[in-house]
């Protein structure tokens, strides 16, 4: 088992119970350090209503009680915010689902490129 913590990058999947991620990361690792990104830019024009960050908001309270207040929430670009999180804490994986609308497909796709 690797000492440095891995990532577990939640998105639209707010649940701890049956997350593949979550699971995945969980039976291969240590550490796990899970992460929440609000980066509204990234899903322009399309970007959250009222109604969807309210949501948002008493989910992300329910995953972080149900994490036991370990939930590292980060406000920003996703890219730079996941680059920032391992340079900080030398992560030494990263897990996530991706999502697929074309344009956060893309950007899941070329982080994935810029970290192998």
């Amino acid at each position: 088992m690797s000492k440095d913590p891995v990532i577990v990058w939640f998105k639209n999947d707010l649940r701890i119970a049956d997350n593949p991620c979550l699971i995945e990361a969980i039976k291969n690792q240590e550490q796990v350090l899970p992460v929440f990104i609000w980066d509204p830019e990234a899903e322009a024009p399309w970007q959250p209503g009222a109604a969807s960050r309210l949501w948002l908001h008493h989910s992300l309270e329910k995953l972080d009680k149900d994490l036991q207040g370990n939930l590292v929430l980060m406000h920003g670009n996703s890219e730079k915010c996941i680059q920032q999180i391992i340079k900080d804490t030398n992560a030494s994986k990263i897990y996530w689902s991706y999502r697929y609308e074309p344009k956060l497909y893309q950007r899941d796709q070329s982080l994935k490129n810029q970290l192998n």
